[in-house]
């Protein structure tokens, strides 16, 4: 589920995603993990979140941290901006940070960035690539891990990924 990009209707924009080892019925109704660049998104979405969550949020103040949640905070807009000289990656130091937090294999997630972006040039390739690993050695050097969640690869799964309207 995602909602339309900030760039054509300003404000936010949302992806949620849905895993499990198990058959998804739905979308659900609350969510394991916030991703927060900004304190919109955080009084937006805090509500949202199961007991134990985690929340990875860039370097904003929080006014009210909300009991039984993890907090983890990474500047990852200072990172994206010091380490690879734009804004624009600073989703992808996110993800290479969920990637370390999360067990996900670097180099399946390196995969899919050159398969995903590999229409779009060598230069923007190398600079998700550079974010990812930036996210991930960052995570690794500065983050206590102290959730319980970690995916782990499933053999011979099948994965599907659609839309509801590529579904129809």
């Amino acid at each position: 589920f995602h909602t339309y990009p900030a760039e054509i209707r300003g404000g936010q924009s949302i992806f949620q995603v849905r895993i499990d080892s198990s058959p998804l019925l739905s979308q659900g109704d609350k969510a394991d993990l916030l991703v927060a660049f900004d304190g919109e998104a955080y009084e937006d979405n805090i509500r949202d979140l199961v007991d134990g969550a985690i929340i990875l949020h860039d370097s904003f103040e929080i006014r009210q941290k909300r009991d039984g949640v993890i907090y983890y905070m990474v500047p990852m807009g200072d990172i994206a901006s010091r380490e690879i000289h734009s804004q624009i990656v600073k989703n992808v130091v996110a993800l290479g940070v969920l990637a370390q937090i999360l067990n996900i294999s670097y180099q399946a997630l390196e995969g899919v960035l050159r398969e995903k972006l590999g229409r779009k040039g060598t230069d923007v390739i190398e600079k998700n690539l550079l974010a990812l690993k930036v996210g991930y050695l960052y995570a690794e050097r500065e983050i206590k891990k102290v959730d319980p969640y970690t995916l782990l690869p499933r053999e011979g799964a099948r994965k599907i990924f659609l839309s509801g309207n590529e579904a129809i």
